[in-house]
């Protein structure tokens, strides 16, 4: 093997290791944070879920802080990295040897975007169904101890709605909603009664939610006998409100980056504003950009070292780690401001990436 390839192969090990040693480190705190909120939330509520359903809703519940906190992971390793570099002499030998800082970085973002392309490939598959997975035993729990809630699926087949009133309760398919007139198009609501027996299927071209009733036109009423009959009109009480409609959306994070944008042409064809699903893609793929900034960063800040001066360097691993949640802060203002239209979802997702980088680099470049 090359000399010129075993040590940025030897850096990237190194890097890999603090990385495996951090996500340890930090899924075993957050599991047990997550263990003693999972038993307050449930058991406080008076519901005795088995501690099976205890420890399965915490391991999922920990994969998602995990894998929403992974630029920070990537973050907190090249810091360790540095900082064990520098504790056995290694970065010291690296640089007798004629291995320059941007070598160093550039094994270092090599192994960062082989982080970030198995995040997204992989880990994003699995946190989605991780946060389903809560969902769905959530609902589950829920149904048991409660009534059921409100929901809503987005398919090819348009938007489906599951809707409770009084005794009744409905399930409603609409295969898309006109934003101009406020109407859904070819409506067709299943009746229940409290048995969960199918009373009548409803059909109308097109309705409208008023007033807190469903107003459909011309109506065309099947009952579970096979008898047919048809009004001009006809109003059902509903709990839904369009507004409520966008609220009970899929979580984004239950979705996988790569079937996102399928998502959002499903949404957008049904009608309803794919915007907060679209700035989710995009964030997630600034995720790579943003793992390179922080090592960029934490590059920058951490490969001189005096060992006569070890307290200057502590000083400035403390102050790179409180600089960390200002950025992630803005990051989020600026989000903000894109989810609201005041930026487009490109540039707000990747701006305080890049700034980072930026900064890095303009650090790197005055020594």
């Amino acid at each position: 093997m090359r000399p010129t390839v075993i040590l940025p192969r030897y850096i990237m090990r190194s890097f890999f290791k603090m990385f495996v040693a951090v996500t340890l480190c930090l899924a075993f705190i957050i599991s047990m944070l997550e263990l003693m909120e999972v038993i307050r939330r449930y058991f406080s509520n008076s519901m005795n879920i088995s501690w099976g359903t205890v420890l399965e809703l915490t391991a999922y519940h920990t994969a998602i802080s995990v894998f929403s906190f992974f630029p920070f992971v990537v973050f907190l390793a090249s810091i360790l990295f540095f900082t064990i570099m520098h504790w056995k002499l290694e970065l010291t030998a690296m640089k007798i040897m004629g291995t320059t800082t941007f070598d160093i970085l550039k094994a270092l973002l090599i192994g960062a975007s082989l982080l970030g392309g198995f995040y997204i490939t992989v880990l994003d598959l699995f946190a989605a169904h991780s946060t389903n997975m809560v969902i769905s035993l959530n609902s589950k729990i829920v149904a048991k101890f409660r009534k059921p809630s409100r929901d809503l699926v987005i398919t090819n087949r348009g938007v489906w709605l599951r809707d409770a009133y009084g005794y009744k309760s409905y399930i409603i398919n609409t295969s898309s909603f006109d934003v101009n007139t406020g109407k859904f198009l070819h409506v067709r609501l299943f009746e229940f009664n409290d048995m969960n027996e199918l009373v009548q299927s409803i059909y109308s071209r097109s309705a409208m939610i008023i007033d807190g009733q469903w107003v459909l036109g011309k109506t065309t009423v099947a009952t579970a006998d096979g008898m047919e009959k048809t009004l001009d009109q006809m109003k059902i009480p509903t709990t839904i409100s369009i507004a409520k409609i966008d609220k009970m959306a899929t979580n984004p994070a239950g979705i996988s980056f790569w079937s996102m944008g399928k998502y959002i042409d499903m949404l957008e064809h049904a009608g309803l504003s794919g915007a907060r699903y679209r700035i989710n893609w995009f964030m997630r793929l600034s995720s790579i950009l943003q793992m390179a900034a922080f090592i960029v960063l934490a590059t920058a800040a951490c490969t001189n070292y005096n060992a006569r001066d070890s307290k200057r360097y502590s000083v400035k691993v403390a102050s790179l780690l409180a600089a960390a949640f200002p950025i992630y802060f803005l990051n989020n203002v600026i989000i903000a401001l894109s989810a609201h239209g005041h930026m487009q979802d490109q540039i707000a997702t990747c701006i305080m990436p890049l700034l980072t980088m930026l900064t890095g680099a303009l650090i790197l470049a005055r020594r």
